[in-house]
C-alpha cells in the first residue's frame, strides 16, 4: 500500500434559524485543526460550499446528522449527484440503517490522475457527548458558548451581517475546541482508519479477471 497523503483537517459549525418555517444556516464558522490562524467565519452559505467543494480536506461536525443534512440539500439543489462513482460532481453519504450518520464524501475533482475529495466526519460518533460536556470530560472548562438563549432565538433575516459579538463567540468555540489534543488525536486515527480501508477494498472490488491474470502469471 502506498502511504497516507497529509490532508488538512479542520473543525466546523452552523447556526441556524430555529423558526421551523424558516429554518437555513445563518453562519458558518471552520478552523484548521493545529492552526488557530486558518479560521473563518461568515453568513453565505455558496461561500461555505464553494470551500467545501473545490478542496482536499476532512472536516468534522459535531452531530453531522443536523448540519450535514443542510450541506446535501444544498448539494441536491446546486446539480450535484448522490451515489458511490467517485466521479467529479457525486457525493455519498454514509447512514446507518437507524439513521445514524457517519460522514459525507465529496468528489472535488482530479489532479495528476488522482481522485480529490472532501471527507466530513461526524465527531459526535468519537466523542459522544454534547460539546460542553466534552469540556468537563477532559478538564478544558465548558466549550460551550456562554450566551443566553435569547442569542440563539434571535431574528436574523437572510444576509444577516455577523456582528463583532457573534464573531468573538465563534472563534472562542473553535480554539477552545482545538485545545483538547485528544480530540486531534480521534480526528487523525479516524482519517488513517478510513484510508487504510479505502485502500483494501480497492483491493477486494479488483476485476476478477485481472485476480486471475495475476494468480497465472505468479
Amino acid at each position: 500500500m502506498g502511504g497516507l497523503r497529509k490532508r488538512k483537517k479542520y473543525v466546523a459549525d452552523f447556526e441556524t434559524t430555529t423558526d421551523i418555517n424558516d429554518c437555513r444556516v445563518w453562519a458558518y464558522g471552520f478552523m484548521e485543526i493545529g492552526n488557530k490562524k486558518n479560521y473563518r467565519i461568515g453568513n453565505n452559505m455558496d461561500d461555505f460550499m464553494g470551500w467545501l467543494t473545490l478542496n482536499n480536506i476532512d472536516v468534522y461536525f459535531h452531530n453531522l446528522k443536523f448540519d450535514g443534512s443542510f450541506i446535501v440539500n444544498y448539494l441536491l439543489h446546486n446539480g450535484w449527484i448522490c451515489n458511490n462513482s467517485g466521479q467529479y460532481g457525486t457525493f455519498d453519504v454514509t447512514i446507518s440503517d437507524m439513521n445514524q450518520w457517519y460522514k459525507i464524501d465529496i468528489t472535488t475533482g482530479y489532479k495528476y490522475g488522482r481522485r480529490q475529495y472532501t471527507t466530513i466526519y461526524d465527531s459526535l460518533k468519537k466523542l459522544p457527548f454534547t460539546v460542553e460536556r466534552i469540556g468537563k470530560a477532559f478538564d478544558l472548562g465548558s466549550l460551550k458558548v456562554d450566551v443566553d438563549e435569547e442569542f440563539y432565538r434571535r431574528y436574523r433575516p437572510i444576509g444577516h451581517e455577523i456582528t463583532d459579538e457573534e464573531l468573538l463567540e465563534g472563534r472562542k468555540l473553535f480554539e477552545a475546541l482545538q485545545e483538547n489534543e485528544l480530540i486531534s488525536e480521534f480526528m487523525m486515527i479516524e482519517q488513517k482508519v478510513d484510508q487504510i480501508v479505502q485502500e483494501i477494498s480497492a483491493i477486494v472490488t479488483k476485476p476478477l479477471k485481472d485476480v486471475y491474470e495475476d494468480l497465472v502469471n505468479n
